[in-house]
């Protein structure tokens, strides 16, 4: 019986050797883990303020180039109309759309 016990208990501490074992490790790797979203956060939280930095310089230059916003040109504000189209700079966007929503 005596040798029982012994081999029960050997079996136990080498259990619990290996538990603590696997803890600590599961512990680093946490903490590993836990480094990498700080990290990612970090990141998106860049990529989030660059996006809408690059959201408004967009919203900019989509306004400069609506007609509406425009100044009449010089031929408009006089009644002369140039002799080709080329002559004056265009007011769209050529064909740029923004949606909403989309970055």
């Amino acid at each position: 019986m005596d040798a029982k016990f012994k081999a029960q208990a050997e079996t136990h501490a080498a259990r619990m050797v290996y538990t603590n074992r696997m803890l600590a490790a599961s512990e680093e790797q946490n903490d590993a883990l836990k480094a990498r979203v700080a990290e990612l956060e970090s990141a998106l939280r860049d990529a989030d303020i660059k996006a809408r930095r690059n959201d408004a310089i967009i919203d900019r230059l989509v306004a400069m180039d609506d007609p509406s916003n425009a100044l009449p040109s010089p031929a408009q504000q006089t009644g002369d109309s140039p002799a080709s189209s080329k002559s004056r700079p265009a007011l769209t966007n050529r064909g740029f759309t923004r949606r909403a929503g989309i970055l």
